[in-house]
């Protein structure tokens, strides 16, 4: 019997925001720094802040999360 091993990371931090301005979703991609890409298995939201000021400029609701993430490849 054989069977692939997989490499699943749970993760604290802000919500993760995709580039069209739609926050990250079960099944979407993400590249984490020092990991590689992983792929959203699931996650919770703590909201804290009604609006927040990004880096990019733009103010959007500010949450928590904890992600579990599927290392790809």
């Amino acid at each position: 019997r054989f069977c692939n091993s997989r490499t699943v990371y749970e993760v604290e931090c802000g919500m993760i925001w995709r580039p069209d301005g739609v926050p990250a979703w079960r099944g979407d991609c993400v590249e984490i720094s020092g990991i590689g890409t992983c792929r959203i298995k699931s996650f919770t939201a703590d909201f804290v802040s009604e609006r927040a000021q990004y880096p990019d400029g733009t103010a959007r609701p500010y949450y928590v999360c904890r992600y579990v993430m599927e290392q790809l490849g």
